[in-house]
């Protein structure tokens, strides 16, 4: 059917005080916002999170607002936690020690259900990993939620009774609702996020083979954007 223009719904008005160039990154933005919420993440929770590339640090971001203070993120490519740091995340490189380790140390150990477990309530996989399904199945804690935007196909083996005697939840996390680039935009006005800092390349139009190159380049910095005539 033919798709209505709604204001709020299919049309977002942007505010004076954001930038267009800024605003640009609604879209990515809207889909780690969308992941979080899947989770059902609350401003009391304590979050564990896998992945601080875009995607991830715009998810940590909408958490950052909403009034999250506890989110422990896990990283492995050495720009991408020096970048993560610099905006104020609680990074910890997990290429060769576990993340749910050291949210462990961070949120200390709990008793559930005779497990246990890091004291985590929601656990985000930011990275696209399938296994880390398996690690949240392996390692999680009872009465906890997972959370995934991935795009990994690849089978994986899982006990089903895992869910019972843990009482995990698992979501899927899929594109975005209206309601999450309502929040997104009020994320992108939050002044005390440097949320600008994401866009690490422009180009002009006619400079779009080198644009997708370098936005194809996971090493090559965070967000790619084309600069318009005039903005």
């Amino acid at each position: 059917g033919t798709v209505k223009a709604v204001e709020g719904e299919t049309v977002h008005h942007i505010p004076d005080e954001l930038p267009l160039r800024t605003a640009a990154l609604i879209e990515p933005c809207s889909v780690g916002t969308h992941c979080k919420n899947r989770a059902g993440v609350q401003p009391c929770d304590n979050v564990l999170m896998w992945g601080a590339g875009p995607i991830g640090l715009m998810g940590w971001a909408a958490m950052t607002h909403q009034g999250v203070k506890n989110i422990v993120v896990g990283e492995q490519m050495p720009d991408r936690i020096e970048f993560a740091k610099n905006f104020g995340l609680d990074v910890f490189d997990n290429s060769e020690a576990s993340l749910i380790d050291y949210a462990g140390e961070k949120f200390g150990i709990v008793n559930i259900n005779s497990y246990e477990r890091a004291n985590v309530d929601k656990y985000i996989d930011y990275v696209g990993l399938g296994a880390l399904i398996k690690e949240y199945m392996d390692n999680g804690r009872p009465n906890s939620t997972f959370a995934t935007l991935t795009l990994d196909g690849r089978p994986l083996e899982i006990t089903p009774s895992e869910f019972m005697s843990k009482e995990y939840t698992v979501m899927g996390s899929r594109s975005y609702t209206p309601a999450d680039a309502r929040e997104v935009i009020e994320v992108l006005c939050d002044k005390s996020l440097d949320m600008a800092s994401l866009i690490t390349s422009e180009f002009a139009l006619d400079e779009y083979e080198k644009a997708f190159e370098v936005a194809c380049d996971r090493n090559n910095g965070l967000k790619t954007v084309f600069r318009i005539a005039g903005e």
